[in-house]
């Protein structure tokens, strides 16, 4: 979560949900899924779509999303390299609370931008991956370049053109679990405003 400190109490209005907030939401989804190892995709493909709204007797904090997250999984030539797509999006309405906007940024999205960056109601992001896993010379070794796309706005026609950021870069992959096929990777990522560093266990999508 995050929280406001205000040294003039009278400096700025706190968004709402800026002391803290509790949401519970209920809704549907359809999810398609036929990869096989989620931590490091060879082939395949995902798809999630989702309807939720939140339950609320106020009026102030109601609010709905719909969530989209649809990825693909080529292998390209010999096994170890793949190329990885991913396109997302969420789009809210009502009063939403500031901890539950969509936030841009991360590890997993828009490498070089911190998490949460960029939050709005409506987000929509894309990124491509060219992955090495591993590399021709090497058993344990590989590699990624990458690119991503993407905006937020307080509403779907304030979504423009001129307000997507850029983030590129690139990744080393170092094979951790030989048998389950699972890569250690760190990540650095570029943008206009600066770089980013990021590591974890399996991929970033």
């Amino acid at each position: 979560g995050v929280s406001f400190e205000r040294v003039d109490p009278d400096s700025f209005e706190l968004p709402l949900g800026g002391q803290g907030s509790t949401t519970l939401e209920w809704g549907g989804a359809f999810v398609y899924d036929d990869r096989k190892n989620v931590l490091n995709v060879r082939k395949g493909a995902f798809l999630e779509t989702a309807l939720l709204r939140n339950l609320s007797v106020s009026s102030e904090s109601r609010f709905g999303r719909v969530l989209f997250d649809g990825r693909i999984y080529r292998p390209l030539g010999r096994r170890n390299r793949v190329l990885a797509l991913q396109a997302t999006g969420t789009f809210m309405e009502g009063n939403v609370p500031f901890n539950n906007l969509a936030l841009l940024g991360g590890e997993s999205t828009m490498r070089g931008y911190y998490l949460s960056r960029y939050r709005d109601k409506n987000l929509l992001a894309a990124q491509a991956e060219l992955r090495w896993l591993p590399f021709r010379f090497s058993k344990r070794w590989g590699g990624t370049v990458f690119g991503s796309l993407g905006t937020v706005a307080p509403t779907i026609n304030q979504l423009q053109i001129r307000q997507v950021r850029w983030a590129v870069g690139g990744g080393a992959r170092f094979l951790f679990f030989q048998k389950k096929d699972v890569y250690l990777r760190a990540d650095l990522g570029f943008t206009r405003e600066g770089t980013g560093l990021c590591f974890s266990l399996g991929e970033a999508f």
